[in-house]
């Protein structure tokens, strides 16, 4: 069958996709296939509104489909500031177009929002992190590099750009307003992706996969992660692969909430995926600046620090 190129010249009939998937509940269509700056590799990210929550995978032809289903209401899945850059794929009811259309009118407020809400989250993982470091935790530099990711996302938002994976790094390097007070500058000194190699990457490339394995990620979906992470090696983005392994990795640690506890054999393949310094000054440091950048950033999104 033909699959569209969705991209800023193409149209967005995606008409095809609705009728392969053959959900009869509201369907939208988000992430980068919607953005339009997707690699021939990324998926569509497909929301059906079925009140219902969980995840499915497909393979339309060439084209691979993840579906997570939610609620228009009260979703479980991204942000309010998510939901209004999404595309309808189908709405017979026309329930969820004027919903979109209505988050689409105040986008300024939901992704300020969402970004305050990224600090929230960066905010109380630091002094965790710092907790487990001072208790010789070995899980205390992942949780450092989750806080890191945290403190981009709220970036993202704050930018009115939708936090996304493989294309982050290339997202943020084109913000025309980083953010206050060289805030990124912390979060890639505190992520280390100057470390990146082609072995590095392969190794935590390998390890990644083996960890979302383990933690019941569906085998599209890691397939997905290895091509996207090998296309941006191939393309010499050896820091924009590091970035998205790292990244990947930690969402899926974030959504697990196992602050302690790590079965013995995640936490081996967590120590090779998020490649962590295992110098504790420099680890110590790091805390220090993500939770003085999270200070700083915070009166920019109408949280006071008081």
């Amino acid at each position: 069958m033909l699959l569209y190129k969705l991209g800023n010249s193409a149209p967005m009939d995606l008409s095809w996709l609705a009728e392969e998937l053959g959900y009869d509940a509201p369907m939208a269509l988000c992430g980068c296939r919607c953005a339009g700056d997707s690699f021939g590799c990324c998926e569509y990210n497909v929301t059906v509104f079925d009140e219902r929550h969980g995840c499915d995978e497909a393979r339309i032809g060439d084209a691979a489909v993840l579906v997570r289903h939610d609620s228009v209401e009260r979703p479980a899945y991204g942000t309010f500031a998510h939901m209004s850059q999404m595309r309808v794929i189908r709405d017979d009811s026309w329930s969820i177009g004027p919903k979109i259309s209505a988050f689409a009118k105040k986008q300024d407020a939901l992704f300020k929002h969402a970004a305050k809400i990224s600090l929230v989250r960066a905010k109380l993982l630091l002094p965790a992190a710092r907790a487990m470091l001072d208790g010789d935790a070995q899980e205390a530099p992942f949780w450092t590099k989750c806080a890191a990711f945290k403190l981009a996302d709220a970036v993202s938002y704050y930018n009115m750009a939708e936090p996304g994976g493989a294309h982050m790094m290339s997202r943020l390097r084109a913000l025309p307003n980083s953010a206050p007070n060289g805030v990124l500058s912390v979060v890639y000194d505190c992520l280390g992706a100057e470390r990146a190699t082609p072995s590095l990457l392969d190794r935590m490339r390998k390890s990644a996969i083996g960890f979302l394995e383990m933690t019941g990620t569906g085998r599209i979906a890691l397939e997905i992660i290895d091509a996207k992470a090998r296309h941006l090696e191939s393309q010499s983005l050896l820091t924009d692969s590091y970035y998205y392994i790292c990244r990947a990795v930690c969402a899926e640690l974030y959504l697990q909430r196992c602050v302690s506890g790590i079965p013995d054999s995640q936490l081996y393949a967590l120590k090779v995926a998020l490649d962590p310094d295992n110098n504790t000054q420099h680890a110590l440091a790091s805390i220090d600046s993500l939770e003085r950048a999270v200070t700083e950033f915070m009166p920019h999104v109408g949280w006071s620090a008081q």
